[in-house]
């Protein structure tokens, strides 16, 4: 992938998403520690300071992750007792 600077905010958003998937890809392979800001733009074949446009640190992209996640799941909670009027304790646990 070439590197071209994204201009509006749609572009920094998508710009941040194959950020994000970069590293997700690099986290199969590889545990938190070992993995840099520059293998993640090594990944997206475009340098480090232009990385650092999007975001400042790995734990800032592995926050994000990890905050999607938690939305997904907050869906899915929402989804499954979304046709429940009441529910018994039990269910709802189980849910």
């Amino acid at each position: 992938m070439e590197f071209e600077r994204a201009r509006n905010e749609e572009q920094k958003s998508i710009r941040r998403d194959q950020i994000i998937e970069a590293a997700l890809k690099l986290y199969e392979t590889e545990p938190f520690e070992k993995i840099t800001l520059a293998s993640i733009a090594n990944e997206l074949s475009f340098s480090r300071a232009n990385l650092y446009k999007y975001v400042t640190t790995k734990e800032e992209i592995f926050l994000r992750i990890l905050n999607s996640d938690l939305e997904k799941w907050v869906e899915q909670v929402y989804e499954r007792l979304e046709k429940y009027d009441r529910l018994e304790l039990k269910t709802f646990c189980r849910l």
